[in-house]
């Protein structure tokens, strides 16, 4: 059985640093080879086409504010629409064949395929609805990173080691977006990738993770992730996840040089 302070049954990224290390390329390695999507503007009401956004009650929004200020890291089930959750994932499966493979053994390791944010995902990251929610969340105003943002494929195998989200000035809040997640037991198995362990300010050595987030299609997970130590677990036989990362600056941080690679 896992343990931790908390584990939830209803509802992780992803550029990061170790030590030295930095892996902040993982959401950089598409711009090299794959052209960057164009921004748009976001809007979820009355436009044509136009999708409901993000769904939320009061009672949603204290409780994640409380997780965040108990763990660093809480979640909001089902808090995109069914629209905008299709929208999503039409997106993200449209572009599958643009990702690129990436791994790493040594310091953070890791596995997964990765491109930049489409349309339809910047506009919900940079867009109001979401910086609204961080403001409500942070009581701070914060700026997408796009350059450190991306959409994530993990598949049998695949993972993320323990981490915090670097460089902290271009991600002092980080959002994920989970789009799918497939091949779930029923009871889970204790050793599911389809989770996102959350530490504490100090990196892990072998202990229970303190919240373990379970990953849901239309889940939103908000943390402190250049503070607090986060890990997806290898995904195993027949598990699939499609996440969004988005990184947020405070809006007076300047915008730090893109670098391509990992490095």
């Amino acid at each position: 059985m896992v343990h931790a302070d908390r584990l939830r049954a209803n509802c992780p990224n992803e550029a990061w640093q170790v030590h030295n290390t930095s892996i902040r390329g993982f959401c950089m390695l598409r711009t090299n080879s794959i052209s960057h999507a164009a921004m748009i503007s976001t809007s979820h009401s009355n436009e044509p086409g136009s999708h409901p956004g993000l769904l939320y009650s009061p009672a949603d929004l204290a409780r994640l504010r409380a997780d965040i200020q108990q763990y660093g890291f809480g979640d909001l089930p089902g808090a995109l629409s069914p629209g905008l959750l299709e929208a999503l994932q039409r997106e993200a499966e449209s572009r599958l064949g643009l990702a690129l493979f990436a791994e790493q053994s040594t310091d953070l390791s890791y596995r997964a395929r990765l491109t930049s944010l489409g349309t339809t995902a910047a506009a919900l990251l940079n867009g109001p609805e979401a910086r609204a929610l961080l403001r409500a969340v942070f009581a701070e105003e914060l700026t997408l990173s796009e350059s450190i943002s991306c959409l994530t494929f993990y598949g049998e195998g695949d993972y993320l080691g323990a981490h915090l989200d670097q460089p902290a000035a271009d991600c002092a809040v980080t959002i994920l977006v989970y789009l799918a997640a497939r091949g779930a037991m029923s009871p889970p198995s204790p050793d599911t990738g389809l989770v996102l362990r959350v530490y504490s300010a100090q990196k892990p050595q072998g202990e229970d993770a303190r919240l373990i987030i379970p990953t849901r299609p239309g889940a939103i997970v908000v943390g402190r992730g250049s503070r607090v130590w986060h890990e997806r677990p290898q995904l195993l036989p027949g598990e699939q996840v499609v996440a969004l990362t988005g990184c947020y600056r405070r809006s007076d941080s300047p915008v730090a040089p893109v670098q391509s690679g990992v490095a």
